[in-house]
């Protein structure tokens, strides 16, 4: 029998993973993957959500590398258990037998990018450094240049 989760579009930044398209897609032995278990109802989840976009924008262009989330309320797998909204877990390629990492860092794109960096098994280097942010006030892009500088020295 076909559901509707049978059909789920995934051409976006972020990959969507239900329960049947789970170790397809976390599961994949040559990709990192980063998930984030959320609710629709969170005010968390909602908050994540424009940080967790820009993120897997700023990381499209890396194939060894999966911005994905999976929405806990209406699925559910054996290696995505979740105590609460958002979890997020990061499965390093090559190494899906063990448990996944939790993810506790700062919600900010440049916290996850330092995270995946320090943990991804597949090394990558940014396509277009953190300079595409849009700076809304000179303090914010003196800001912003010192963010892109620490992640153009990381690479």
């Amino acid at each position: 029998m076909l559901t509707i989760t049978n059909f789920v579009q995934n051409d976006g930044d972020v990959k969507i993973v239900v329960g049947n398209n789970f170790d397809e897609i976390v599961l994949d032995e040559s990709k990192d993957v980063l998930l984030e278990i959320y609710a629709p109802w969170c005010g968390h989840c909602q908050s994540l959500e424009p940080i967790y976009n820009k993120l897997a924008k700023h990381l499209r262009g890396i194939d060894s590398l999966v911005i994905a989330k999976m929405d806990g309320t209406t699925n559910e797998h054996p290696r995505a258990k979740s105590d609460g909204f958002p979890t997020l877990l990061f499965f390093p390629a090559g190494n899906k037998s063990f448990d996944p990492i939790t993810v506790d860092t700062d919600r900010t794109v440049l916290a996850f990018y330092k995270f995946l960096k320090k943990h991804a098994s597949i090394p990558f280097k940014l396509q277009k450094p953190a300079s595409t942010l849009k700076p809304k006030s000179t303090e914010t892009k003196a800001s912003e240049e010192s963010i892109s500088a620490d992640v153009k020295d990381e690479l």
